[in-house]
């Protein structure tokens, strides 16, 4: 079984499920950048949650980080 995930609006296609925090570290993401903030389906998620979240079939994720600036 197949499933899609959309990130930042790139679709990646998946055989197993995998946690949002293992999918992370796959395409290079510092999950322990502090500037780093994700929204899952619409709701922005704390870093406590990337490990028990489980990716499914057409979850979508947009990430984004905080730059400060003056």
């Amino acid at each position: 079984m197949f499933f899609l995930i959309k990130i930042n609006g790139n679709t990646y296609l998946f055989h197993n499920i995998i946690s949002l925090a293992d999918f992370l570290l796959f395409i290079n993401i510092d999950i322990y950048n502090r500037d780093l903030v994700l929204e899952y389906n619409k709701v922005v998620i704390k870093a406590e949650q990337h490990n028990q979240t489980k990716l499914k079939h057409k979850d979508n994720i947009e990430i984004v980080y905080i730059v400060g600036g003056g």
